[in-house]
């Protein structure tokens, strides 16, 4: 609300447009504002944390852990931040899968108008997310 009492979302909130999410656990708001605003590409490096390789091959490799739509590898270290996101509806036999990849910002119209589209398409949306580095890696310094 502004100092004249006006709502400094009105506009979008009367188009329909208006989304509030909820914070992410574990994700620290001043980091993330701080990212924006410097621009840097320090959030690429990874942290100092010791990855057994061997183990995460094995973990990937095992049939329990292959999507039985795509055959590609589901392992995320971050199952449970994903699931959090997630309506928990499995895709039912005859369903029509749709898959989508990409870096989608969910604060910008554009994508989630693409996502919105994609969904009715099919009854089921799987979405891909790039990492920053890979969309860094395609779109120059700076992206995301």
């Amino acid at each position: 609300v502004t100092a004249d009492g006006i709502d400094t979302y009105h506009i979008v909130k009367a188009a329909g447009r208006y989304r509030e999410c909820k914070r992410t656990q574990g994700i620290s708001t001043t980091d993330l504002v701080g990212r924006m605003l410097l621009v840097t590409k320090s959030h690429h490096e990874p942290d100092d944390i010791s990855i057994d390789r061997e183990n995460t091959r094995r973990m990937s490799l095992c049939k329990e852990s292959v999507n039985p739509w795509t055959g590609a590898s589901q392992f995320l270290p971050t199952t449970n931040k994903i699931i959090q996101f997630s309506n928990g509806r499995e895709p039912k036999p005859g369903d029509r899968v749709i898959y989508t990849a990409g870096a989608y910002d969910l604060f910008h119209v554009g994508h989630v108008d693409f996502l919105e589209k994609a969904k009715t398409f099919g009854d089921y949306l799987i979405v891909g997310i790039h990492s920053d580095r890979i969309v860094n890696q395609y779109k120059g310094s700076n992206h995301p």
